[in-house]
């Protein structure tokens, strides 16, 4: 709360005590009154009006109650923001590894109990990146702006699915060594084919093994 409104609530509350002092004092003088018509002998024609004047004096105390002005509602204030700086790792209760931000590159890792994590993140100097992480950080999964690579138990790259130079689709596979086996892909704007390794006949005239898409 600002000074200027705590000023204000307090002068606010200075004049309704004013008020409540002053219908204090009226409300005691109307039963002093009272209290002295009820002491003086009977006459024929009882004077009317002190007890009126009472229950006027207390709806005109109720009513100053109700008329005197409120102090409006505070605004909610928002709630405060944690700030941590990077990198850092979190724990679970157990004190393994929950997940972990780093800097360089910007990212985020999240671990399984078992091992595994998914990293989401960039990569150095370059775009987006989501990995999927075996034990002991081994890659198995790599989505980039290149496409997907998805490697085997000796970390080579086995499979890849994304876009070739031309920005068409394309499917390579690999054995464990890192060589091409299939190629599929487009030829032109609509023409499909499949190519496989290794070639058939002996150098110097090897004979690709080749399937393509024709009317």
């Amino acid at each position: 709360m600002s000074s200027e409104m705590l000023t204000e609530f307090e002068r606010r509350l200075s004049r309704l005590e004013g008020q409540l002092s002053a219908k204090s004092a009226e409300l005691d003088r109307a039963r002093s009154q009272l209290h002295s018509l009820r002491q003086q002998p009977k006459r024929p024609r009882p004077r009317r009006g002190g007890p009126l004047v009472g229950l006027l004096l207390v709806t005109a105390l109720v009513s100053g109650f109700a008329l005197a002005p409120h102090s409006p509602a505070q605004p909610k204030q928002p709630a405060a923001v944690t700030v941590v700086q990077a990198p850092y790792v979190v724990n679970d209760s157990a004190g393994k590894a929950l997940f972990e931000v780093s800097e360089h590159p910007r990212g985020l890792k999240v671990f399984s109990t078992t091992g595994e994590a998914l990293y989401l993140g960039t990569e150095k100097g370059g775009p987006g990146l989501i990995q999927l992480l075996g034990l002991d950080g081994n890659l198995i999964l790599d989505l980039s702006s290149d496409g997907f690579k998805f490697f085997g138990k000796s970390q080579a790259a086995v499979a890849f699915v994304g876009a070739d130079s031309a920005n068409n689709g394309a499917l390579q596979l690999k054995n464990n060594a890192d060589g091409v086996v299939v190629d599929i892909g487009v030829l032109g704007a609509a023409t499909g084919y499949v190519q496989v390794y290794p070639k058939s006949g002996k150098t110097p005239f090897p004979i690709p093994n080749y399937l393509k898409g024709g009317k």
